[in-house]
């Protein structure tokens, strides 16, 4: 694996434990918690703003969809992305990750951040920028430091990745201040498309790997061809839907129509290479199978939208936003808390109905806009991302709070 070096949680290489509670041991922990906490939070103040009842009257900062899609993407995703890579990092590196004190530290800079753009009045919110940049500034150093010691060269590409999402993050932010509403839309639409690219590459990894180990009758195949294309395409997206912004030629829009199918197309034939039909029996894998696919028909959606106006490019993009991104976040964040607390890497029905609940969000959100119903597709979606993140939190707090299960013999 060129990105990830996974192994079994039972042969996790881990360094030294550390002193404190179990909680500070690593930062997922903390931050697959907090950021699950914060989107059922955000959600909810999202849709009392859409329903006449904001939480604040102070909307002459940050415009009430610009802070809504920034919290989503930057203050959930983004910190459930870094919480992973921290984490992993210590498998990856064999040295100690971001924890203790320095780890109580930045979330509670996280946590400031979350407060002020809420209250989104003016010096809180450049207050708020602030302490996001001083965010971003200490997951890369943490993440930097590690494989630069031990010139782990393979996995240099995410402190690219990371400085990426951290200017994408300010430039939001500064357009929105300067009230280029437009513009910062479409670099939070931008930063959507960096997190495909991320799925096409991590998640395009490990499915296949996780379908050969927990489901004893599958095959799954891998194609080295099929694998370049598919993450080249999807990064040839990320740069197309950015330079939108700058194009308005009917050329140019057809044009990136094509790219967008020809990726969920490409997308689509890796998953049946999966064999996703054999893993119907177990949540934590068809899960992972459903938001993949729904990363697939997104981007499809999307390329439909770009020469037809039958499908809004919003309702598209939300399929990828709420049955992707969000879905294979909770399906992700489920297993590695499993893994990096020592425990079987094994769920229940509760937690299938979480999964499912993220899935049928993500579809009712864009099939239900697209006909003609798009109130209701914002009740149902929101309702359905309350409930799964929601059971979440009521499953794993314990888990995350208690002490790895190896550590006390069991």
């Amino acid at each position: 694996m060129a990105l990830l070096n996974i192994q079994q949680p039972n042969t996790l290489r881990q360094p030294a434990a550390q002193k404190g509670h179990p909680f500070w041991e690593l930062a997922f922990r903390p931050w697959f918690l907090l950021a699950a906490l914060w989107s059922v939070f955000a959600v909810t103040i999202w849709m009392g703003f859409l329903h006449g009842k904001p939480l604040t009257h102070q909307w002459h900062m940050l415009n009430p969809l610009v802070w809504h899609t920034h919290e989503m993407i930057f203050g959930f995703a983004a910190t459930v992305a870094a919480g992973f890579v921290l984490t992993a990092v210590q498998t990856w590196t064999s040295q100690p990750s971001l924890n203790g004190k320095p780890l109580m530290l930045l979330t509670l800079v996280w946590i400031a951040a979350r407060i002020c753009f809420a209250l989104n009045d003016s010096t809180s919110v450049y207050l708020g920028f602030a302490l996001q940049m001083l965010w971003w500034l200490g997951v890369i150093a943490s993440y930097s430091q590690l494989v630069l010691k031990v010139k782990n060269k393979r996995n240099y590409v995410f402190i690219g990745i990371f400085s990426l999402m951290m200017f994408a993050n300010a430039s939001l932010l500064i357009a929105d201040i300067q009230q280029n509403i437009p513009l910062a839309i479409h670099i939070a639409q931008t930063a959507v498309l960096m997190f495909v690219l991320l799925i096409s590459l991590i998640a395009g990894r490990v499915i296949g790997f996780f379908t050969k180990n927990g489901a004893p009758q599958s095959n799954p195949q891998q194609y080295a061809w099929l694998n370049l294309v598919s993450n080249l395409l999807s990064a040839v997206c990320v740069l197309g839907i950015f330079l939108t912004y700058f194009s308005r030629d009917t050329i140019v829009w057809y044009l990136l129509s094509f790219i967008f199918i020809s990726t969920g197309i490409l997308q689509t034939i890796r998953l049946i290479g999966w064999q996703p039909h054999k893993t119907l029996k177990v949540p934590l894998l068809w899960s992972l199978h459903a938001t993949f696919l729904a990363m697939s028909f997104g981007l499809i959606l999307m390329g439909i939208s770009f020469v037809t106006d039958n499908i809004g490019f919003s309702d598209a993009l939300h399929l990828i936003t709420v049955g992707s991104i969000g879905g294979m976040i909770l399906a992700m964040i489920a297993r590695v808390s499993l893994g990096h607390t020592g425990r079987m890497i094994i769920v229940g029905n509760t937690m299938a109905i979480a999964f499912g609940a993220l899935i049928i969000a993500g579809i009712s959100r864009s099939a239900l806009a697209i006909f003609g119903m798009p109130q209701l597709s914002w009740k149902i979606s929101a309702v359905l991302w309350i409930i799964g993140f929601m059971i979440f939190v009521v499953v794993y707090t314990p888990i995350l709070f208690a002490a790895r299960k190896d550590k006390i013999g069991c």
